[in-house]
C-alpha cells in the first residue's frame, strides 16, 4: 500500500524483498508516473503491488510477508 498519495515516482527493493526466503512471486500493479490516491477518494489506486509467500504456518507467512515489505520503498512525490 502507497504510504502516502502523490505521483509515484520509483519503487525499490523488490530484488531484496523477492529474496526472503518464502517469498515465491512479487507483483507491481502501479508504475512510475502513476496517480496516488488514497482512500476515501479512491480505494484501488494506493494498492501499488503485492507479494506472495508460503511457509508452514499463517505466522511464519505473515512474518515472511513483514520482512519482505519492509524491504520496500515507494518513492511519491507530494501531490500538487
Amino acid at each position: 500500500m502507497a504510504p502516502s498519495a502523490g505521483k509515484l515516482l520509483r519503487i525499490d527493493g523488490i530484488g531484496t524483498a523477492l529474496g526472503v526466503p518464502g517469498v515465491q512471486h512479487a507483483v507491481l500493479d502501479r508504475t512510475p508516473g502513476t496517480d496516488i490516491r488514497l482512500p476515501p477518494a479512491h480505494f484501488s489506486s494506493s494498492a501499488v503491488g503485492a507479494l506472495i509467500a508460503t511457509g508452514d504456518t499463517a505466522e511464519s507467512v505473515g512474518r515472511t510477508l513483514d520482512t519482505a515489505s519492509d524491504a520496500i520503498h515507494a518513492e511519491i512525490a507530494p501531490a500538487e
